[in-house]
């Protein structure tokens, strides 16, 4: 299974000299850089992910964002992940059928949870100097941003069933 998903990735044929070669002539000519990463992807150890984090800080990007691996549907990855039968259901499918207020986006690594994701991310970002505050859900995000300053704050669009990043935002804006 977890063969699979790795050689799907490497079909893409991009490893990681390519990727600094990229950087380097791109800063060369003047053009910034923004660097996309993404964790959690099946199979992927912690240590791969930490690796992930600290290739990212070395290319030296103007801007980077880190992403935890959701297969979206019609994707080849998401059907390779189907076939491969790490995806047991197309939820997505269900989810178009039948449209729910909870309804969460998935992802399939089977040795990590959100929070384990989460963590991940705050040291990806920290490693990059700056002080993480992670929490949960809308509401703690407010209790948070009552309490401390903050420079920056990154949400997601989906939070809380029914509350994410939007109202997260509309919150912030009204204060």
């Amino acid at each position: 299974r977890a063969l699979a998903v790795r050689a799907y990735l490497a079909q893409k044929g991009v490893g990681p000299e390519r990727v600094e070669r990229a950087f380097r002539e791109t800063r060369a000519a003047g053009i910034g850089t923004y660097a996309y990463m993404m964790i959690g992807i099946p199979s992927e150890t912690e240590a791969e992910m930490v690796r992930t984090v600290d290739f990212s800080i070395a290319l030296q990007a103007e801007y980077a964002q880190f992403s935890v691996c959701t297969p979206y549907p019609k994707t080849a990855l998401y059907q390779r992940m189907m076939l491969d039968g790490i995806v047991p259901e197309d939820y997505w499918l269900d989810f178009a059928k039948n449209p729910r207020e909870d309804f969460r986006m998935r992802f399939y690594n089977p040795d990590f949870n959100e929070e384990d994701l989460r963590d991940l991310l705050m040291h990806a970002i920290s490693k990059n100097e700056f002080k993480v505050t992670a929490v949960s859900s809308v509401a703690d995000a407010l209790q948070e941003l009552a309490r401390e300053k903050f420079d920056i704050v990154l949400t997601d669009l989906q939070i809380d069933p029914g509350a994410g990043g939007l109202e997260l935002t509309t919150a912030i804006k009204e204060k």
